[in-house]
């Protein structure tokens, strides 16, 4: 596969230590599908060191959009500290999609586990959800430690919102216009604070943001575990994502959802384990890591 030429669009400080990148691909959509991943090249990177000068991003949006938009936690790496200090119009080159992390062709009840900034391919999954008007039910648990430092939090919090008003009225928007959230249990409609949206084009604009049986498409439960250390405060969910919260969040029938896990390897691995530990299969559970991240 070729790579493709790209230049940096935008850059973006989305919460702490953590930026959101739209990458100008040549003026038209790039194909992938939500939850897929490429490599961002730096041909000529300002800082260097022997991890080299290519990463791999989930892409943070949904398919369609002229420009590509990846996010990232600022671990003072070369290459991330490259890609931050980089001037807009900076060449790069983009390598991909690569990866099968994506959603089921049928409609399906999906619970989205996301640790920190390894939410970026669950944007792009309850993005496109919206945008296509799509019959999958998507649960995103969100574990972060403060609200300060959760990627995309009030964009999250307001796809939710909108949700739930639709659920409680059974009304729900026009259609979007071509074919290119939440009070959980714990009531994420009450968080305070959070990150911004994560730069420009938010999507969505029009979406139902119901199925077709009425249920939301979206419910979004952040969960903050070391909420004492906010300046901003949390009224909402606090436990870590281990068996007590999961007993009291997915379905009775472990076997009626998909379960998809993403962030650091430890959040991944003890939450693979949670999963287990209250008899979800590990056939329904996929799950992918972001070393270093």
């Amino acid at each position: 596969m070729a790579k493709l030429a790209a230049r940096l669009a935008e850059r973006e400080k989305i919460a702490d230590a953590t930026y959101a990148f739209r990458f100008d691909v040549g003026g038209k959509p790039f194909a992938y599908k939500s939850g897929q991943t490429v490599d961002v090249i730096q041909p000529q990177p300002r800082y260097t060191d022997d991890a080299g000068n290519r990463r791999t991003f989930s892409i943070a949006d949904a398919p369609g959009k002229e420009r590509l938009l990846v996010a990232t936690r600022d671990r003072g790496s070369a290459f991330k500290r490259s890609l931050v200090e980089a001037p807009l119009g900076t060449a790069l080159e983009i390598d991909g999609p690569y990866g099968s992390f994506t959603l089921p062709s049928k409609p399906s009840e999906v619970y989205l586990l996301a640790g920190g900034i390894g939410v970026t391919p669950f944007r792009s999954m309850i993005e496109d959800t919206r945008e296509r008007s799509l019959d999958h039910t998507l649960t995103l648990i969100h574990s972060n430690r403060t609200p300060e430092e959760a990627p995309f939090l009030e964009e999250l919090i307001r796809w939710g919102v909108e949700s739930a008003k639709e659920t409680s009225t059974g009304k729900k928007k026009r259609p979007p216009r071509d074919n290119s959230g939440s009070t959980g249990k714990n009531g994420a409609s009450g968080a305070n604070g959070g990150s911004n949206s994560g730069g420009g084009n938010s999507g969505a604009a029009g979406a139902s943001t119901l199925t077709t049986s009425g249920h939301p498409r979206f419910i979004y439960v952040p969960t903050m575990t070391q909420a004492a250390r906010s300046a901003r405060g949390w009224k909402g969910e606090r436990r870590r994502v281990a068996p007590d919260l999961l007993d009291d969040l997915i379905p009775a029938d472990r076997d009626s959802a998909i379960y998809y896990v993403a962030g650091p390897e430890r959040f991944v691995q003890g939450t693979v384990g949670a999963l287990k530990t209250v008899g979800v299969d590990e056939d329904r559970i996929r799950f992918e890591e972001f070393p270093g991240y």
